[in-house]
């Protein structure tokens, strides 16, 4: 559920590589170790035409001192192309298999490379691996796993995270570079984040994504490093990544869970509170429950948002007919905090900003069906907007009964943008000065929000499986009776211009 800005990392970046220390030994740049499995096999392709300038290139590919970057890469293969060039067992390569080519050739020599000129030919090795046409062999990625097993100790810490973050990473993951990892972990316990809040939250993200790295390629490392965390009262990385286990329950969380809630004040909302509130949500079995429904119910009015969240999606897998009980009274007497109880609920398992998954999907879309159609249509609108996430047909009659009825209802007195001579907007009738009132507008506002949701749960329902498109293009294109479809564009249109 926590966002995570990047735009900061350049000062966490600086930190790191001032007061981390290395901590590992790698093998001296511009030289190949005997035990390296990076030999030089692959020749270079023939070419019909002798040319000086792809002479030089082909020559400055392996040559230490020389930095290979991508437009390097893809120029070279480009006048190879041009030239007529012939790979080994006479074919004529395209420009992607040229590419390949010269990448494999520069995977070869990159332990040869020196400082600046190795690192930005590592890099450049890892981002252009999409021009591959097919798998890289067994002799090659062995080479790869020694290379960045020797070459990432040595990077700044700006380009470690760029190779750990690389979609490519499971092409040089090694146990020998998780060991690196493991040790890179702790070290980050080094730096003192100063009171700049972003400091802290990119130096969490950087450790979560390092412990991501040695879970995938040491799952048994890397469950004892979360573990570990879990049991501490202050998490150090945030619950994204304590939460990738594949127990669907952890038995010893509830101890755990018990000693934290009973000293967890609510509404801090910080990193730590938020983490621990993620496992108990992720791994909580139902022994926990009544401990959980009592901290929640004394820290009802001052939970925040994110935090209701969390407590609301476990207790609404171990005890739904509580949760119904609680936002039946929030949407009655506190209706300004139940505005996005669902999605909120929808969202707490989130991964990179979308909805992965939604742990109790059948009791979430029971308790929100019975809101769609609530008087409050803020509150009607978050109940509607799930289903696209969820996928439950049998609401689709109800939106569109909702859709229409409201249409109905502002047929005749949508308000329509006007600016006053004082140059701000404000709302007014049509073919009237008067200006709308502000409870009026205010139902106007909701009514805005509950069309562009519902009509996007809808759509995806009957017309886009599948598809989720921006509000702006939210139109009931997929309605049976075509006069509602073009009246209700219309409207759709005015209100929200």
């Amino acid at each position: 559920m926590q966002l995570t800005c990047l735009r900061h990392f350049p000062t966490l970046f600086v930190l790191i590589a001032i007061s981390v220390p290395s901590v590992a030994q790698p093998a001296q740049t511009g030289t190949l170790r005997e035990d390296s499995p990076c030999t030089a096999t692959i020749p270079f392709p023939q070419i019909q035409q002798a040319s000086p300038e792809i002479a030089r290139l082909q020559s400055e590919l392996t040559d230490p001192d020389v930095p290979v970057t991508k437009l390097f890469i893809m120029d070279l293969a480009h006048k190879t192309l041009i030239a007529g060039a012939h790979i080994q067992g006479g074919s004529n390569p395209s420009m992607y298999a040229l590419t390949a080519l010269y990448l494999d050739i520069l995977l070869e020599s990159v332990l040869q490379k020196k400082g600046k000129a190795q690192s930005t030919s590592f890099k450049t090795l890892v981002q252009d691996q999409f021009f591959r046409t097919d798998y890289m062999d067994s002799a090659r990625q062995s080479c790869f796993q020694f290379a960045a097993a020797n070459i990432f100790p040595t990077l700044p810490a700006e380009d470690q995270f760029f190779l750990l973050n690389s979609n490519y990473y499971p092409l040089f993951q090694s146990s020998s570079l998780t060991l690196y990892l493991r040790e890179l972990y702790e070290s980050l316990d080094k730096q003192q984040p100063n009171s700049d809040d972003s400091s802290e939250r990119d130096l969490r993200f950087f450790r979560g994504l390092i412990l991501r790295r040695i879970y995938d390629e040491d799952p048994a490392m890397g469950r004892a490093i979360i573990l570990d965390e879990i049991a501490s009262d202050s998490p150090r990385v945030d619950g994204d990544a304590l939460t990738i286990l594949e127990d669907e329950t952890l038995p010893e969380v509830d101890a755990v869970a018990r000693r934290q809630l009973s000293v967890l004040p609510p509404g801090q909302s910080n990193y730590a509170s938020l983490a621990i509130l993620s496992v108990l949500e992720r791994y909580g079995t139902v022994n926990i429950l009544p401990v959980v429904k009592s901290a929640y119910i004394k820290g009802a009015p001052r939970w925040t948002s994110d935090e209701k969240a969390l407590l609301l999606s476990y207790l609404l897998h171990a005890d739904p007919i509580f949760v119904k009980k609680m936002v039946r009274r929030c949407a009655k007497t506190a209706p300004v905090n139940c505005l996005s109880v669902f999605t909120e609920i929808a969202r707490v398992r989130a991964s990179k900003g979308l909805v992965a998954h939604v742990r109790s999907p059948e009791e979430l879309n029971a308790l929100a069906a019975d809101y769609i159609g609530y008087p409050d249509r803020r509150i009607a609108a978050d109940a509607a907007y799930i289903f696209k996430w969820t996928g439950n047909a049998s609401v689709e009659s109800e939106l569109w009964k909702n859709l229409e009825a409201w249409h109905r209802e502002w047929a005749e007195k949508r308000p329509i943008p006007h600016k006053s001579k004082a140059t701000k907007t404000v709302l007014r009738k049509p073919c009237s000065s008067e200006p709308v009132r502000v409870d009026q507008k205010k139902r106007l506002r909701g009514y805005v929000r509950y069309i562009s949701r519902a009509v996007a749960s809808t759509e995806i329902l009957t017309c886009r499986p599948g598809r989720i498109r921006s509000i702006s293009l939210l139109t009931p294109l997929c309605h049976p009776d075509p006069a509602f479809k073009s009246a209700f564009a219309t409207d759709f249109s005015t209100l929200m211009n």
